[in-house]
């Protein structure tokens, strides 16, 4: 007799939602096509085609993914950016002699480095792949 009237509660229920089960319904009947508004796991890949996102809260992480954004401006410290990239704040930043520089191979092109015992101080910047490829982001040269 409970077996029965749960699925008759339950149908009443999807019926009346569009053929959606609400909250812990999908989940009392073991159907796993459904998560929870709250202290549930989803996995595989979230498409919002036409929506926003919102996160709310301080724990947002991509783990080991890339993050993306497509257009529009990103900001860091500022919830209106003015740039495609906008920080409010510091940036951090490598500090190394001249002799450390020779010796780095930058992974990528565009690393920046502060150059702390150029004559005078400067930042300089990877042009390369191969140790010692940088060059004074000032357009100089950096000894």
């Amino acid at each position: 007799m409970k077996t029965i009237f749960l699925i008759l509660a339950l149908t009443i229920c999807a019926s009346a939602n569009g053929g959606y089960l609400s909250d812990g319904m999908s989940k009392a009947i073991g159907d796993g096509r459904y998560v929870l508004k709250a202290g549930d796991t989803m996995t595989g890949q979230l498409t919002l085609s036409g929506s926003t996102l919102t996160v709310t809260g301080s724990a947002f992480s991509v783990g080991t993914s890339t993050l993306v954004i497509v257009t529009g401006n990103v900001g860091i410290g500022t919830a209106t950016p003015q740039a495609l990239l906008d920080v409010a704040g510091g940036i951090g930043s490598y500090s190394r002699t001249i002799a450390q520089l020779a010796a780095i191979t930058p992974l990528q092109v565009g690393v920046q480095y502060f150059c702390n015992n150029c004559s005078p101080v400067k930042m300089v910047v990877s042009t390369g792949t191969s140790a010692g490829n940088f060059a004074a982001i000032d357009g100089g040269t950096f000894q």
